[in-house]
């Protein structure tokens, strides 16, 4: 017979889920606001008058995720065993609807640095809700 008061943690999901996951959510939010996503790399690669520094702010975060990547998925794991609230969920989720009906507005109004503004609102809003 099992004892009642041992509590078992749910099991973890392997590494290349939680990446795999990570990878297809970054990949959506490209396809999905490739508009900005091309005229904020043109406007780093060509346009040499003014934010040429983005693509070496890309590679900066993207040496630091790889270099912290075990802390990430440590915290991804312990958060898998404690899942955020569902009022947290759906507040998320909200603003990322709020963030996404914005980022239209503003792509339809041709405003393109509030559309590039907004891109790393949805980029986070999108991970936090993924986790």
């Amino acid at each position: 017979m099992s004892n009642p008061s041992v509590k078992t943690a749910p099991p973890q999901q392997p590494a290349w889920i939680i990446l795999t996951t990570l990878l297809c959510s970054w990949a959506l939010l490209l396809l999905l606001y490739h508009p900005s996503i091309n005229t904020l790399w043109y406007q780093w690669t060509f346009d040499h008058t003014s934010y040429s520094h983005g693509p070496i702010i890309l590679g900066i975060v993207l040496y630091l995720l790889y270099d912290r990547r075990e802390q990430i998925a440590d915290s991804v794991r312990a958060e898998q065993l404690n899942p955020a609230p569902l009022i947290v969920r759906m507040l998320t989720a909200t603003l990322l609807a709020g963030a996404s009906l914005s980022w239209a507005i503003v792509y339809l109004m041709d405003v393109q640095d509030l559309q590039w503004l907004l891109l790393p609102i949805l980029m986070t809003l999108v991970i936090t809700q993924l986790y």
